[in-house]
C-alpha cells in the first residue's frame, strides 16, 4: 500500500467547509480527494489492488495530507494559487508514481503552499 500517499489522502478527508474558501482544512480535504481521484484513474483501488475501497484511499490520503501540511508547521493558512498548482500536479501525475505524490510533486510542498510556514523547533 502506498503509506506516504495513504497517509496523505487521510488527513485531507478530514477538512469542511466550501471548495473554494481558501480554509486550511478544505485544502487539505480537497488535496486528499484529488489524490483518491487520481489512484481511481489509474485503477489503483479495489480488491488485491493498492487500496481495497475508496474509504481506505481516502483515509490514508488524508493521513498523508496531515504530515505534509500539520497546522504547527502551515500555521493553517494556504496560497489558493499554489494549492490549484499543487492539485493540477496530483492530477497529472504518472500512474507509476501514486505512492510519491509529494515527494516528487515539488509544487505540494509546505514552502509552496502553506503561507506562514512555521519553522520547525530544532
Amino acid at each position: 500500500m502506498f503509506m506516504g500517499l495513504a497517509a496523505w489522502l487521510a488527513a485531507g478527508a478530514a477538512g469542511c467547509g466550501s471548495d473554494k474558501d481558501g480554509s486550511y482544512l478544505t485544502a487539505k480535504k480537497r488535496a486528499a480527494r484529488t489524490i483518491c481521484e487520481h489512484a481511481a484513474t489509474c485503477q489503483l483501488i479495489g480488491p488485491g489492488l493498492t487500496f481495497e475501497t475508496r474509504a481506505d484511499c481516502d483515509l490514508v490520503a488524508a493521513a498523508n495530507v496531515e504530515l505534509l501540511w500539520p497546522a504547527e508547521r502551515c500555521g493553517s493558512s494556504i496560497s489558493q494559487p499554489e494549492l490549484e498548482t499543487c492539485l493540477g500536479d496530483i492530477g497529472g501525475a504518472a500512474c507509476s508514481s501514486a505512492s510519491d505524490y509529494f515527494d516528487e510533486l515539488s509544487k505540494c510542498q509546505p514552502g509552496n503552499v502553506c503561507t506562514e510556514e512555521v519553522e520547525s523547533p530544532r
